[in-house]
């Protein structure tokens, strides 16, 4: 016997608050195909009632019908467990909760050896111009 959607709320509040509370039993932290179908389905529908999605009634019915017959034919015949919605889980996650490394944890912060100008044994340094632009070199020829 399934529990109500009441009692479950209930319980998952209750262990919360006595401290015994198992993340991993909650469906809406960790949803299963049905669950994301559902919650697909219902943000279409109410998206098409607030006139926010300009599709008819009847052809969204088609339409998510069909995609569902679709994904879980493909599912059962493969016997593949790969969801439909997981790249653009993949893609969603990686924009929301991944932040781009600016700097590497293990780089040393201070300018390496290779970008400060080459030093002479008797710690002068070499003045010779960059040969990769062109105006620098005519002018290094033209002071010499």
């Amino acid at each position: 016997c399934p529990q109500e959607p009441e009692e479950d709320s209930l319980r998952n509040f209750e262990q919360l608050v006595r401290g015994v509370w198992r993340p991993e039993t909650n469906e809406l932290l960790k949803m299963t195909y049905p669950t994301k179908v559902t919650l697909l389905g219902s943000v279409l529908f109410s998206l098409q009632q607030c006139h926010f999605l300009p599709i008819q009634t009847h052809h969204l019915i088609f339409i998510y019908t069909l995609f569902i017959v679709t994904n879980k034919t493909r599912m059962m015949l493969l016997g593949s467990s790969s969801y439909p919605f997981s790249a653009v889980e993949s893609l969603i996650y990686k924009t929301l909760f991944v932040r781009p490394l600016t700097f590497s944890p293990l780089s040393d912060s201070t300018p390496s050896c290779l970008s400060s100008p080459i030093n002479k044994p008797n710690g002068s340094a070499s003045t010779k111009p960059d040969q990769s632009d062109p105006k620098d070199a005519e002018s290094s020829k033209k002071t010499d």
